[in-house]
């Protein structure tokens, strides 16, 4: 087996590769030492706003909820007509899997301006998905708790990664029709 030939034939893919465990390795360290060190020992300001937020819009949806700040506690918890039903933590926040998504879209090919287009919107649709993840969440956690660990471990942690392949699949679509259409022109 030729290893030199083998780097040459997969060097597109090991470029990508390099790139994108590179800016997430970045984007990981500022977020784990540098973002979340600021707040300590209270909640980050995305934890808090994204509890906030999920409150809201359950609000709205008839289901009286209210959000609160435990000062010197790295969480929001959320209530359901006075009762607790899930503490917000940095976990939840999305933050982490944003650096995940953006990552591997600044290290695929692509106009960079169409990138950073792209990435806005992603950005958005995994923070609107994130926060119905949190109110189904709250919603389960009232109705059943003893199985809650398990659901949210196993289930809706996967509904934001979820989201976050079905916008990588939307760009490398986007990318390989764009190559497609020079291609055949």
């Amino acid at each position: 087996m030729d290893i030199k030939k083998l780097v040459t034939d997969f060097r597109p893919a090991i470029l990508f590769l390099g790139k994108f465990l590179g800016l997430y390795a970045l984007l990981s360290i500022s977020y784990t030492k540098g973002y979340l060190g600021w707040f300590s020992p209270n909640v980050d300001v995305m934890s808090d706003w994204i509890a906030h937020q999920t409150a809201f819009v359950m609000n709205i949806f008839g289901i009286e909820t209210a959000a609160y700040t435990w000062p010197g506690f790295a969480r929001t918890d959320i209530f359901i007509s006075g009762k607790a039903a899930v503490s917000v933590v940095e976990g939840c926040n999305g933050l982490a899997v944003m650096a995940l998504f953006v990552s591997f879209i600044l290290a695929f090919s692509g106009d960079l301006k169409e990138k950073l287009k792209f990435i806005g919107w992603g950005l958005l649709f995994i923070h609107v998905v994130n926060i119905a993840r949190i109110f189904m969440l709250a919603v389960i956690a009232t109705k059943f708790e003893r199985q809650l660990y398990y659901i949210q471990k196993h289930f809706f942690t996967t509904i934001i990664y979820v989201a976050v392949f079905l916008l990588w699949y939307m760009w490398v679509n986007r990318v390989l029709k764009k190559v497609k259409a020079t291609t055949a022109a």
